[in-house]
């Protein structure tokens, strides 16, 4: 059965999981939108609560900000109150006591474009090189002993000498980082595995590299159970091909959560990589409910993440758990057709029709005339006036099972 607007399906009792063939597009998606731009999945990361629920009504609902308008507040933002007294005692010393010298403006424009534009590796490099500079003119510095001054200005270099370093590092991540984002739009499995290896070497610390590379291990698993479920029978090669896949896409996902404990978009990988292991390997529910739990704590006002949520609890006809959550989805967006949909169908299973015709025609009013859509929520709501039921989507064929170990 095809999803309604907002990319979650309703899964009844009646329907088996999806296949793991099935996380090609999801997770292929999933890398591209992990770099710097705006993407379009649900949820403000690195915010506790921090989403507010009227922006569900505006059109930017599902889109994911990956960066603030200002570095400094981006500082505030992501390492808390600390990283903020930080950065404006560093702006502090930053900003000039008078404008009488080129290097005053310089200072005066870094502070301002510390405050008023968003985060970028150049901005910081540019802000700590009119720093050090400025440094080196420091009267205390010139009127220092010879031997003072050449202590302060050997441990001067060799601070911006790491800081070089570090810098150049870090860009060269990103730099193969963005080249495994443009491979992915070739379909390179092997190609996008091998760049994402590197740009994680190159700097292990940060959490988007390893939920990407999460990403694309598992999509090298669907293709491997694809081509080989679509012409012959599994070879134990696969099988282990595939176990050693899933089990390096669930460390990365892991590890990102461990980097990024407060990012939710490191919990919401790990909850999709279970989320599409569920049918696959044992136990694949049990932690993807625990992960969009946590994932939720972070940003409660997210319907995407209920609805994720209750689709899993509505697969495993835990029917209550499912109305509940699909209720705070409609809740939190009242003109969300697939959370009104989802909400139907779990009203259905649990043997309420009337509340799943009213929550379907409510699904009704917000299509338009003529879509597949349309015709396919009017067909139900006819089948449930009489009493009918829609014919479910085909079966799909099975797929490898993995053991519980493999996701652990």
């Amino acid at each position: 059965m095809a999803a309604l607007p907002g990319a979650v399906a309703a899964t009844g009792g009646a329907r088996r999981p999806r296949r793991l063939a099935a996380v090609v597009d999801l997770a292929a998606a999933g890398l591209a939108g992990a770099g710097r731009a705006p993407a379009s999945h649900p949820a403000l990361p690195r915010r506790r609560a921090g989403r507010p629920a009227a922006l569900n009504m505006t059109p930017v609902w599902n889109t994911r900000f990956l960066a603030n308008s200002s570095a400094l507040l981006h500082l505030g933002t992501t390492t808390g109150i600390l990283g903020l007294i930080a950065g404006c005692f560093f702006l502090f010393h930053l900003a000039p006591r008078s404008l009488r010298s080129p290097l005053d403006w310089s200072r005066l424009a870094a502070t301002l474009a510390i405050i008023l534009v968003p985060p970028s590796i150049s901005l910081l490099a540019v802000c700590a090189i009119v720093f050090l500079v400025s440094e080196t003119q420091n009267r205390a510095i010139h009127a220092a002993r010879p031997p003072v001054a050449m202590l302060t200005g050997f441990v001067g270099l060799s601070i911006a000498l790491g800081m070089g370093y570090l810098l150049i590092r870090s860009y060269s991540a990103e730099h193969t980082f963005f080249r495994a984002y443009l491979t992915a739009q070739q379909a390179d499995g092997g190609a996008i595995q091998r760049t994402g290896q590197k740009a994680i070497s190159l700097n292990p610390y940060v959490a988007r590299y390893h939920e990407a590379y999460a990403q694309t291990n598992l999509i090298l698993a669907a293709a491997v159970a694809r081509q080989t479920t679509a012409t012959q029978t599994l070879t134990d090669t696969d099988r282990t091909a595939i176990t050693q896949l899933v089990s390096q896409s669930i460390r990365e996902g892991k590890l990102a959560t461990q980097l990024a404990p407060r990012q939710v978009t490191s919990w919401e990988t790990l909850a999709r990589l279970y989320q599409n292991l569920i049918g696959t390997a044992d136990a694949a529910d049990t932690w993807a409910i625990a992960s969009y739990q946590k994932a939720i704590e972070l940003d409660p006002t997210n319907p995407s993440l209920r609805l994720e949520l209750g689709s899993i609890y509505l697969s495993q006809k835990n029917f209550a758990a499912a109305i509940a959550h699909f209720a705070v989805a409609v809740a939190l967006k009242p003109d969300l057709a697939n959370a009104r949909y989802n909400l139907a169908n779990a009203y259905k299973e649990n043997g309420n029709p009337a509340s799943a015709k009213e929550e379907l025609l409510r699904t009704q009013s917000l299509l338009t005339q003529g879509t597949d859509d349309y015709e396919k929520v009017s067909a139900e709501i006819v089948a449930l006036e009489n009493g009918t039921s829609v014919a479910p989507s085909p079966t799909p064929s099975p797929t490898p099972q993995l053991p519980a170990s493999t996701i652990q």
